[in-house]
């Protein structure tokens, strides 16, 4: 609370109505000459306020007021005494400081002078050496640049070489394939001509043998010294060795006739399997095929043909000689015995 303006009327020395205004907020005091009015305006305001005695306000507010102004104003001049040592000492502080600075900056010069020193030094032997180090970078540089593109060239080339590779891989392929086809053809074609080559071979030889037996059965005749032809007619021993020569000699042009058939059958066999085994590699024959089967039933059928057909003319050789009359050799029969045997 403050006072703003004060109007008077008839109190004292003011008799008519007289306002003073113009109060500052922190009023405190009144101040004018003597007689100018001071006294009556603070009775005025003690009137106002209901204030009868001043010395009780002196001994309950203002005095603990200005006890507490003097103590503050001891303090303050403290805190300036103090303020005062501070700045002392600031000086203090920063003429350490700057000693210390001028000291460091003493040091900072010379380290500097010895830095410069050795940088100098430092770019001498730069300029010393770089010459021969930016020669010898230089040509590691161009080596290494020449090892680059010859790599490249390389990979290249062998991306080119994979792609004609696989190009060739697929034609091979393709080839292949048609030339599997071409031999199944191939081999079914020949298994054809070779089974009806074999029955015509094993029917031969069946009749070869056929004729073998009945030799056989004419020589074993020939003890009795005669015996009857195939038409039931009796010969003379002469003519049933004729006969009997003459048989040999056609089952010994049928045997070879067989043995070529044979030797082409097997030729024929060879160049079949060379060209499987060319064209599929040996993985693809998985055991024996027809025609070697067949090739060997028509060998073992040929062999037993002719181990009987030896066997047969020494035994039956041996016994006619054996056998044969004495007059029958003095009439001169014992030549042809002789050749016949020869």
């Amino acid at each position: 609370m403050y006072i703003k303006s004060l109007v008077i009327d008839g109190f004292k020395s003011y008799c008519q109505r007289t306002e003073i205004d113009g109060f500052d907020p922190q009023f405190n005091a009144i101040t004018g000459l003597n007689g100018s009015g001071k006294s009556n305006i603070l009775d005025a305001i003690c009137f106002l306020l209901g204030i009868t005695n001043l010395s009780h306000i002196l001994t309950e507010d203002i005095n603990p007021t200005i006890k507490k102004l003097r103590e503050e104003r001891s303090s303050y001049l403290e805190y300036q005494k103090v303020v005062r040592e501070i700045n002392h000492l600031e000086k203090f502080i920063v003429a350490y400081d700057y000693t210390c600075l001028e000291e460091a900056k003493k040091r900072t010069k010379g380290d500097l002078i010895t830095l410069e020193r050795s940088l100098d030094e430092l770019k001498n032997n730069m300029e010393e050496h770089q010459g021969t180090a930016l020669e010898e970078l230089e040509s590691t540089m161009s080596a290494c640049q020449k090892t680059e593109a010859v790599a490249k060239g390389a990979s290249q080339r062998a991306s080119e070489s994979l792609r004609a590779a696989k190009q060739r891989v697929k034609s091979m392929e393709s080839q292949c394939m048609e030339l599997d086809e071409q031999l199944s053809s191939k081999h079914k074609a020949a298994e054809a001509a070779a089974g009806i080559e074999y029955q015509s071979v094993l029917a031969q030889s069946e009749e070869a043998k056929v004729k073998f037996e009945a030799a056989q059965k004419r020589l074993q005749a020939v003890k009795s010294g005669l015996s009857s032809g195939e038409n039931g007619v009796a010969a003379s021993l002469a003519e049933q060795v004729r006969v009997a020569d003459g048989e040999k000699c056609s089952a010994q042009t049928e045997l070879s006739q067989l043995k070529m058939r044979q030797k082409h059958l097997q030729n024929e066999l060879a160049k079949q399997e060379a060209i499987v085994v060319k064209t599929f590699g040996n993985g693809s024959i998985d055991g024996e095929s027809k025609e070697e089967m067949k090739q060997k039933e028509l060998t073992v059928h040929i062999d037993e043909l002719t181990k009987k057909l030896t066997r047969a003319e020494a035994d039956d050789s041996w016994k006619l000689v054996c056998c044969l009359p004495q007059k029958a050799i003095a009439d001169g029969i014992r030549p042809m015995v002789v050749e016949y045997l020869a």
